[in-house]
């Protein structure tokens, strides 16, 4: 009798000591149970409808319509929340050389047709839409923006390569915001790290450097704006995010570099939820942070791995009308969807 009360007490410890060291796991992720589930996960690596190669930038419409860019494929793809293949569309071309998996594409002159056999982004990268669902896509290639609608009809483009307010270097991320206003960041610029448009790609205004002690932007990437119209700029090359008002006034930075907490390794991508909370793809340390307004903690998930919940290089980031969360896990070459 007492040999089995022994056994289990012994049980119980083991178990307990089991359940204590899941807990101390679970917290030291900043992951809490219930918070942001893994729902699904789209896309694999090839050429085909639904595959990717290299995707980057995410958006979502308000018709719940995914737009995913890929650098390598030259494309944009179109999908259903669920992750359903809706479309591809091929941009409006550029004075560059594409080389696909079996053969070389030179183009050199505009074409507006769409989903025929031939490429003609050159590295897309940022994707934003606005109020009217038209579409914004950054052409890092072809140092350009595009406007389309949403069926993949081409509107305008704008932007080449140079140093003047209406051109760019190396073009990245592009956010819309409520007024009309359209942002881009340019990661290489000696002039203007962000550009500020009207949806019809007149320049309105740009900015490099920060009121803040002076201090540059370093490499902008990925960029949002909240529902008061500020923005919130990943600056990969110091690993933080920038805080500014539309007109560029600097409001103040979240993190610094590293990989502790509140600790980003090249962030690529950062979207806010209606209630003020920022979610960072913190590309380097293959994770997703969230923190609130004043720069807490509250929670983050991911690690090096294909597993559901898992990343290789996260990059864009963004938010359906019912909060859940979509990344681009750029490296395995996927979406990944989470819960509010």
């Amino acid at each position: 009798m007492r040999k089995t009360l022994l056994m289990v007490l012994f049980v119980l410890v083991f178990c307990f000591a089991f359940i204590t060291a899941m807990i101390a796991d679970e917290k030291s992720s900043g992951l809490q149970a219930g918070m942001h589930a893994f729902i699904t996960q789209w896309g694999g690596f090839g050429l085909d409808k639904g595959k990717f190669d290299r995707p980057y930038g995410i958006a979502i419409d308000n018709n719940g319509n995914v737009y995913v860019t890929e650098m390598n494929n030259a494309r944009v793809q179109k999908f259903d929340t669920s992750g359903k293949y809706i479309a591809i569309w091929y941009g409006p071309g550029g004075e560059k050389i594409h080389r696909t998996k079996t053969k070389q594409v030179s183009y050199d002159k505009p074409d507006n047709n769409f989903g025929v056999n031939r490429i003609n982004f050159y590295n897309p990268s940022g994707i934003a839409v606005d109020n009217e669902g038209f579409v914004y896509v950054v052409d890092s290639g072809n140092h350009s923006c595009e406007k389309f609608g949403s069926g993949g009809s081409l509107i305008s483009k704008w932007g080449d390569y140079g140093e003047n307010p209406v051109s760019f270097s190396t073009p990245m991320g592009v956010a819309a915001d409520s007024n009309g206003n359209i942002y881009v960041t340019d990661s290489t610029s000696l002039s203007d790290c962000i550009k500020k448009f009207d949806t019809q790609g007149d320049f309105l205004t740009g900015w490099c450097t920060m009121t803040k002690g002076s201090e540059n932007l370093g490499a902008p990437s990925g960029l949002c704006t909240d529902k008061s119209g500020n923005l919130y700029i990943a600056d990969a090359e110091y690993g933080r995010i920038v805080k500014c008002d539309p007109d560029g006034k600097f409001l103040r930075y979240y993190g610094s570099s590293g990989n502790g907490k509140m600790q980003f390794n090249s962030p690529e991508g950062v979207t806010v939820d209606n209630t003020g909370n920022i979610y960072v793809s913190d590309t380097g340390n293959n994770r997703v942070v969230e923190f609130d307004q004043s720069g807490n903690l509250i929670t983050s998930w991911g690690g090096v791995g294909k597993g559901n919940g898992q990343f290789n290089s996260p990059e864009g980031i963004t938010m359906d009308k019912d909060g859940n969360i979509y990344v681009v896990d750029s490296g395995n070459n996927r979406i990944e969807k989470f819960a509010k």
